[in-house]
């Protein structure tokens, strides 16, 4: 949001848009994968090697920070930023205020699963 001020709203729509798209697939590929004889073990292994995949080859890529550079600091690129930015985003899961909006979000995010279930129940 930081780097692209202007563009709020369009971000906001693509990340719904992705968690729509995954409510759909998630179960589609499960029913896929159950109808070809596999369950849920084997669509999870081949998900976290796609993912893994996927960190593997972006942490090949430098990431713009939106910020200009401070005089003397480091000129590092692709994965020595990428670690660097797991360290500060391990460092900051530290800090009460961000676990306490970590739990409220798993919180909000087990309530709509429930709410989710219900809605299956009752159709």
């Amino acid at each position: 949001m930081d780097r692209q001020p202007d563009h709020k709203k369009q971000n906001v729509a693509k990340w719904t848009f992705a968690d729509a798209a995954g409510a759909i697939v998630g179960p589609l590929a499960l029913g896929a994968a159950i109808e070809m004889g596999s369950g849920w073990r084997t669509l999870y292994t081949l998900t976290a090697t796609q993912s893994t995949a996927t960190l593997a080859i972006a942490a090949r890529f430098p990431f713009p920070s939106g910020r200009a550079k401070a005089p003397g600091e480091g000129t590092e690129q692709g994965p020595a930023r990428f670690v660097d930015g797991l360290r500060k985003a391990i460092a900051a899961s530290k800090q009460g205020s961000v676990l306490r909006w970590l739990a409220l979000l798993e919180l909000a995010n087990s309530m709509l699963d429930v709410l989710f279930g219900f809605v299956a129940l009752t159709s």
